[in-house]
């Protein structure tokens, strides 16, 4: 048995620009998904704001703007 979830309207992702996030973002593109998010290094033209997530910043407001008010983050050690 087969099952669809339909992509959600608007994501934000936190490291967008990364391995796990610029796959997770191209994915959901394709599939119809608003996406954009925060980084190290802003890109305008992708929606990607410059920020640390671990200290308030333009980022948050960017979530804002964007009607999103609930954030989860896992950090991972290397």
């Amino acid at each position: 048995m087969s099952t669809t979830t339909a992509a959600p309207g608007h994501v934000y992702i936190t490291g967008i620009q990364g391995f796990i996030g610029r796959t997770l973002a191209a994915r959901l593109r394709a599939n119809g998904s608003v996406v954009c998010g925060v980084d190290r290094s802003a890109d305008p033209s992708t929606g990607v704001v410059a920020g640390d997530v671990g200290a308030p910043g333009e980022w948050q407001d960017a979530m804002r703007k964007r009607g999103i008010t609930d954030f989860s983050l896992c950090m991972v050690d290397p």
